[in-house]
């Protein structure tokens, strides 16, 4: 399932994957509209939880021609750690 196909629908456990820098938010987005686009849709997928929510990610991923992107994990998943906890992460 897609963040995009996950709209209005909700899940007792929802299990977010590949969630590193570069893959979410994508690298391509490099305007503010597309960021807050992507942004929008890690909050889609954050709120389909009814229960939990789960984060995955390595910090790294290769792309199809195996060029390896060592990037970590996605901006995304650093802010909503800093909010939770109220502490600036790396």
């Amino acid at each position: 399932m897609t963040l995009h196909s996950a709209k209005g629908l909700e899940f007792d456990v929802v299990v977010m994957m590949a969630l590193e820098e570069g893959k979410l938010p994508d690298y391509r987005a490099n305007t503010d509209a597309k960021l807050r686009e992507e942004r929008r849709l890690f909050y889609v997928g954050l709120t389909r939880a009814r229960h939990e929510v789960h984060l995955v990610y390595s910090g790294w991923y290769e792309n199809q021609y195996g060029r390896r992107f060592n990037n970590g994990e996605s901006r995304f998943v650093t802010g909503g750690r800093d909010s939770i906890d109220g502490t600036k992460h790396p």
